[in-house]
């Protein structure tokens, strides 16, 4: 039986992904298909024809890839795609595009499945380990921003609606049934949801009535409920978010849009205090942990700066050790996913 819930609390902020302000001569990318307004996330249209997956280096070895994925928006893949880099030396090794239509977020699960939240789709998109072609698809967004699984294999789609009445929308594994529905009011939208261990799911959002320097805040729902608990902690404006094996919440934290005043936060239980170990960065859009959470990954939303940026940082100190650019192929990265993933 579906659920619906509409979260009554005040919800806070998460950030318009795009707006004006792309850089002249961004390879592939219509800015005449840029909303006017700064809080419309919706992702540029790529005038590209889309491509086939072309991957003749992609190993055909059974397992779990030891791979970091990441969603491009770059003209070589047409509709968009994910470029697959080899970790520790970040070369591509494969890319995969079937299936694929603007992928924002994107994740992997326990079992090494890589899942795409396609933003001109309608949907995310499943993809079996080494696969190239979507094994099973979540429909009913109007926008998806973010996907995720939890312990039960249960898929939740962030739906940013455009950044009002938002929703997240739940899943059984590879069956296209809503089975619960998370609703937002008018003026908010869901930039994130992730579980725990515990099967606690947290959810970040965007509250476009809040001040500038907390439009972006936190739900909890406790493990079988649909009852939201508001969270104390605010960030200027939430991207992606991630939580670690001690129940901290890791969150892109955009800032501004153009600025340099983004950052990593650490929102440790009872989730009151955001800790930024990283600062001073444009527009942190997504992340992701490693297996044995040592490394963080975080792309910078580089639509805006025509920098395509990942930076690889030591977790938990939030050291930037390398950054992941042209020179490894990318273009304007929008998500990004490690296998295998810290759930493992």
């Amino acid at each position: 039986m579906r659920k619906n819930v509409v979260i009554a609390c005040l919800v806070a902020p998460l950030l318009a992904a795009c707006s004006n302000g792309i850089p002249s001569g961004a390879a592939g990318v219509d800015p005449s298909k840029f909303g006017a307004a700064p809080g419309s996330r919706r992702l540029p249209i790529i005038a590209a024809p889309a491509q086939s997956l072309q991957n003749p280096s992609m190993p055909a070895a059974k397992g779990i890839p030891r791979d970091l994925y990441v969603a491009d928006l770059g003209a070589k893949f047409g509709t968009g795609g994910i470029f697959i880099l080899k970790n520790r030396s970040y070369k591509e090794v494969g890319a995969i595009t079937n299936g694929i239509s603007q992928a924002d977020g994107i994740w992997v699960d326990q079992h090494g499945n890589v899942y795409a939240a396609n933003a001109s789709g309608g949907n995310a998109t499943e993809y079996a380990p080494h696969g190239s072609s979507p094994i099973c698809t979540y429909s009913g967004a109007t926008d998806p921003i973010n996907v995720s699984t939890d312990a039960k294999d249960h898929v939740y789609v962030a739906d940013w609606n455009n950044g009002s009445n938002g929703a997240i929308l739940e899943y059984k594994q590879c069956k296209n049934k809503i089975i619960n529905h998370y609703s937002f009011n008018s003026y908010t939208a869901p930039e994130a949801a992730v579980a725990d261990a515990s099967g606690n799911l947290f959810v970040a959002y965007y509250n476009s009535q809040g001040p500038p320097s907390a439009q972006g805040a936190f739900e909890e729902f406790a493990a079988g409920s649909m009852t939201p608990k508001q969270l104390k902690a605010t960030v200027m404006f939430p991207g992606g978010m991630v939580v670690d094996k001690h129940g901290d919440l890791i969150v892109a934290d955009q800032g501004t849009q153009g600025q340099t005043n983004g950052a990593v936060d650490v929102i440790a239980p009872p989730y009151k205090t955001p800790k930024a170990i990283a600062s001073n960065l444009t527009q942190p859009f997504h992340l992701t942990l490693n297996h044995r959470e040592k490394l963080l990954f975080v792309n910078s939303l580089s639509l805006f700066s025509a920098h395509p940026t990942v930076w690889v940082m030591s977790y938990p100190s939030g050291t930037i050790l390398t950054t992941l650019n042209s020179s490894n192929g990318l273009q304007y990265p929008t998500g990004v996913a490690e296998s295998p993933p810290a759930t493992l």
